[in-house]
């Protein structure tokens, strides 16, 4: 991430190379910096747990409905996500989740379940948490960046491809 954020990469098997494991919190609760690639199996483990409420596990259970919709899609080359939610918080507001889409991607052709992630508002209504879709390689993808590492939401990011 930008500016000294924290972020683990997530692959969705297109890629054969070894994964390395999130790192342990640091004692403010936040991830070490640097880029950290992780699975999905990792990502559940780490993060949809039981801490105090079942608020994790709800809010993972429509993270995983978005990780399914995107894989499903073809479109969708990363989603990141950032805030509380990837903290060791025991119970974060939502989840924040940037959706970066394939730069050729022509919206006048997609399927319903598609445009649910490339349209903001669509997505937010069907995922919930508060979601940005973003068409690779343009500079709103660094803006977006820049935006969550000086909000205070950079103490987290996950990134997966």
């Amino acid at each position: 991430m930008v500016q000294g954020g924290e972020c683990a990469e997530f692959d969705w098997g297109r890629n054969t190379k070894t994964l390395n494991m999130i790192p342990h919190f640091d004692n403010d609760g936040d991830l070490l910096h640097g880029i950290h690639q992780t699975t999905w199996q990792e990502f559940q483990s780490r993060y949809c747990i039981f801490a105090l409420t079942d608020r994790r596990l709800k809010l993972c259970e429509a993270i995983e409905q978005l990780v399914i919709a995107a894989r499903a899609s073809i479109i969708v080359e990363q989603l990141i996500f950032a805030g509380s939610f990837v903290t060791s918080k025991e119970e974060p507001n939502d989840f924040d989740a940037i959706i970066i889409f394939q730069s050729s991607v022509d919206v006048t052709m997609l399927a319903p379940f598609q445009l649910d992630l490339v349209d903001g508002t669509r997505a937010k209504r069907r995922f919930g948490g508060d979601l940005f879709p973003i068409r690779s390689g343009t500079t709103r993808v660094s803006n977006v960046l820049s935006f969550f590492s000086i909000t205070g939401w950079e103490s987290q990011s996950v990134w997966w491809r």
